[in-house]
């Protein structure tokens, strides 16, 4: 899997930057988000495309809230997952 990010902002060791860039309480629910991660309350799941092809392309390791979500770009057909 390649690696091209959108932009430094979405890179993973950005996400305490973004966070601190929240309100209180939207800080507080990605806090209480990441708690539930990490006690396994919450899976993440690593998915295949819905094309079948596994040529993707990592645009993004965090979402906007900071929170460790791996988006993906399909080389063969554009989804973005």
């Amino acid at each position: 899997m390649r690696q091209q990010l959108l932009s430094p902002r979405f890179a993973r060791d950005n996400a305490a930057a973004v966070q601190a860039s929240l309100s209180p309480a939207r800080r507080a629910m990605v806090e209480a988000f990441e708690r539930r991660i990490a006690s396994s309350q919450v899976h993440l799941v690593d998915e295949r495309c819905p094309c079948g092809a596994a040529d993707d392309t990592v645009v993004s390791e965090i979402d906007r809230y900071g929170l460790p979500l791996t988006t993906v770009l399909c080389a063969a057909c554009g989804c973005l997952r």
